[in-house]
């Protein structure tokens, strides 16, 4: 991993993205690019100013009690709806993490859409809504187990294997038309458990109900640190036959 990218957000839920960010940084070793969110000066100047002086005194701050890292501060005249979508195209940084909700630039703007840059972003994204406990020790992947997933489930060990986690595998049968027989279920999850290796790896069938609410189960249940959805294409008919889960979660 080279390069996590951070938009800088003070709210509570963007504060507990920024720790996390920094854990994640400092144990991989990884450069920490900071998104800094200016109002527009009246002269016409650069839209992105690549700076090591943060512009905001509290980001000066954090930047400074955060020594260790090497991170890289950009100055943004741009919304971070707008600027992230560019700036991952552009950079293609290794992870994006956000707050789950509210930026100290424009109140609530990422909790309306950080489900629409969970669909278009074109990094893996970490959304955060309370501070982590860190280091991550147990880690939820919710899947429908079809082969792009296996890709998925490899690059989440990428980014999160410094951890050493328990991971555990979530198959949700919920009586839709799209499920898998539980029989094949098992099967395929038996084959995810190996991508895993050496890590310690369980696997879990829910049935019956909403898969958002079985997911909110198993956190509760197995004490999960962090939940890794994959985001597929799905076909218009996909989306209209099954839940949401992206936006439920």
């Amino acid at each position: 991993m080279k390069q996590i990218l951070l938009p800088a957000d003070f709210s509570a839920p963007g504060q507990a993205a920024m720790q996390f960010a920094a854990d994640l940084a400092k144990r991989t070793g990884t450069q920490l690019l900071i998104r800094e969110y200016v109002t527009p000066a009246a002269e016409a100047v650069p839209r992105d100013i690549p700076t090591s002086e943060p512009e905001s005194g509290t980001l000066r701050y954090w930047v400074a009690t955060h020594d260790q890292l090497d991170i890289r501060v950009d100055r943004v005249e741009k919304t971070p709806e707008e600027d992230l979508l560019a700036i991952c195209r552009e950079e293609g940084p290794d992870l994006v993490v956000l707050g789950a909700t509210g930026t100290s630039i424009d109140p609530g703007i990422l909790s309306d859409q950080t489900a629409r840059l969970a669909r278009h972003i074109e990094c893996p994204l970490l959304v955060v809504e309370r501070p982590a406990r860190l280091p991550a020790r147990r880690v939820l992947f919710v899947s429908d187990f079809s082969e792009p997933e296996a890709a998925v489930l490899r690059k989440i060990l990428s980014l999160i294997g410094v951890y050493e986690p328990e991971i555990h595998l979530l198959y949700v049968k919920d009586s839709q038309y799209l499920d898998m027989p539980l029989i094949l279920a098992e099967s395929v999850m038996r084959d995810f458990e190996d991508l895993a290796v050496p890590l310690s790896c369980h696997s879990h069938v829910a049935q019956g109900g909403s898969i958002s609410a079985a997911v909110s189960d198993a956190i509760s249940r197995l004490d999960i640190d962090l939940v890794a959805l994959g985001n597929q294409p799905r076909s218009l008919l996909y989306r209209l036959l099954t839940e949401d889960v992206l936006a439920r979660v």
